[in-house]
């Protein structure tokens, strides 16, 4: 699934903060030390329940775009990043493609910033994660390209929002 929107630029100002080590994989792998970027600012924690939510979040939204389920999707994005979704779901429709995503499994995250707004808490994720991406004629549903029917890695930012019913959703996509 490529990239969709990009985070927003305007935030509030960050303390420092220094997330807990990661007790485990993926967030950092098994004893792993954690190492912020240089750049990396934070105002709110982000716990090991917002990390079983994102790596959960991550399975479930690559799920539904494969089976493009629109309204799981709406369940767990934003309208603005449904909106890029629905128009790629829509611009293979239209070609007479559907892509099948599966297998997602996440490799490794970290927490590059977290901070709270009077619209919600956010968290920006280093995502990286292996999924089995392939493009298929919706008629036949035979591959249209080999080659993509392996495996492959992916490194993409994905920023999620919290309101105030506590539940984590997919706010933006941005590919490294």
């Amino acid at each position: 699934m490529p990239a969709a929107a990009e985070p927003a630029d305007e935030r509030n100002s960050f303390t420092g903060y220094a997330p807990p080590a990661p007790t485990g994989r993926p967030w950092g792998g098994p004893g792993a030390p954690y190492k912020p970027a240089a750049d990396q600012r934070t105002d709110i924690p982000v716990t090991a329940s917002d990390q079983r939510d994102f790596e959960c979040l991550l399975i479930d939204i690559q799920d539904a775009f494969g089976r493009e389920d629109y309204a799981r999707l709406r369940q767990l994005t934003t309208p603005e990043i449904m909106s890029y979704l629905s128009e790629e779901l829509s611009q293979n429709a239209t070609r007479g493609l559907r892509n099948g995503v599966t297998n997602t499994r996440l490799l490794d995250a970290e927490v590059s910033e977290a901070w709270r707004e009077a619209s919600g808490e956010y968290a920006t994720i280093a995502m990286r994660y292996e999924s089995r991406d392939v493009m298929l004629d919706r008629a036949s549903g035979a591959i249209k390209d080999m080659a993509l029917g392996n495996i492959t890695e992916t490194l993409e930012y994905w920023t999620f929002v919290r309101g105030g019913n506590g539940l984590w959703k997919l706010s933006a996509i941005q590919e490294t």
